[in-house]
């Protein structure tokens, strides 16, 4: 399938939309393009538009074929800690020639960074963590490599729960059809420059985002939900930073006398130093974090933080809308514009379609 897409310049027709209305002005912009909210069916749809630089016949068939094979992909993974794809939307002439959006579920709650700073400051960190490399497990188990790690890509479920979005599209960056939005802080791989591995800092033309540079970046995630501030915060020139991370000086470590330190534990940095580690073969597998995060003992503010929480969901129980939009009773009208690629593949599936892509 993915390589009828490439061949063809198109994406599978089981995948496109109708109808989707949405507003002129985006909610939100990044290193890809926009971020629109839109409605299908009466319910609420994100719609990622990409950007294209120049617009030729070639450029728009190559962008709209390697759109086509993340979109693919996208459509076959289903775990609650990624976020759900619903399918393709080609926009009209008037917004630009060849721009397609992916859509997915609209999640009010907004990224992990803004909602830890804004609506729920005391939220539990541990359980987010959690979901958050669980997520990554379930795209590495398929050699899927995420590539652009950061808080802004993980989104809130109306649950409470974080689920990754953007995974996969840092494959596209051809300079000739991508206009990026910040180049300043994006590196040549695709990445974000105080989230990504050393290693892709300064890359060769054959270096690309690895299983091991999510999981360098997957700890400066971790760093950033803990600590709320940036990695490298105290550095506001991107430069400083790339000679930082090059140098392999790590995030500055929070002292025990700040509040943020009380869900950072020692063992939490013990493991951020091992994903942090210069050499990539040397940071763990994703398995491997999974195994020893699971079996932190949490600390007594993230145990506070976890039974206030349970309590507010027993409290509230029916006003909240459970899962990211697949388990939601959706209406006929909006189960028939998704059309029959919601059903997913099994993972005996999936993995027959990688072997079929090398």
């Amino acid at each position: 399938m993915m390589r009828l897409c490439k061949a063809a310049g198109t994406y599978p027709q089981n995948l496109a939309l109708q109808g989707i209305q949405f507003e002129p002005t985006p909610q939100a912009s990044g290193s890809f393009g926009d971020i629109y909210q839109g409605m299908l069916a009466g319910y609420p749809v994100s719609l990622k538009v990409n950007r294209v630089y120049k617009r030729s016949k070639h450029n728009v068939k190559h962008f709209i074929s390697t759109y086509a094979k993340e979109a693919v992909v996208w459509s076959q993974l289903k775990h609650p800690n990624l976020l759900p794809f619903y399918g393709i939307f080609r926009l009209d002439e008037s917004h630009g020639h060849g721009r397609i959006a992916l859509v997915s579920p609209w999640m009010e709650n907004g990224n992990i960074s803004e909602y830890l700073s804004e609506s729920n400051p005391n939220a539990a960190r541990h359980p987010l963590i959690l979901d958050i490399i669980e997520g990554l497990g379930y795209l590495h188990r398929y050699s899927i490599v995420h590539g652009d790690l950061k808080g802004a890509n993980i989104l809130i479920t109306p649950e409470g729960s974080a689920c990754l979005a953007d995974f996969g599209l840092s494959s596209v960056d051809h300079p000739d059809i991508l206009r990026w939005t910040s180049v300043s802080t994006i590196t040549p791989t695709g990445g974000t420059i105080r989230w990504q591995a050393p290693e892709l800092m300064t890359p060769d033309e054959d270096s690309r985002p690895t299983l091991k540079s999510d999981i360098y970046s997957v700890a400066s995630v971790i760093y950033e939900v803990i600590v709320g501030k940036l990695p490298y915060h105290e550095y506001p020139n991107n430069a400083t930073v790339i000679r930082q991370v090059t140098l392999g000086v790590l995030p500055t470590k929070p002292s025990p006398s700040q509040s943020t330190f009380l869900e950072l534990t020692e063992d939490i940095w013990d493991i951020m130093e091992h994903c942090w580690d210069t050499l990539p073969e040397s940071r763990p597998t994703i398995e491997e974090l999974i195994s020893r995060y699971n079996v932190i003992e949490p600390s007594p503010l993230t145990c506070h933080r976890m039974t206030e929480q349970e309590r507010f969901r027993m409290d509230h129980n029916g006003l909240v809308i459970s899962g990211v939009g697949l388990s939601t009773p959706f209406s006929q009208d909006f189960r028939q514009r998704l059309g029959g690629h919601a059903s997913g593949l099994l993972d005996v599936e999936l993995e027959l379609l990688y072997r079929l892509a090398d």
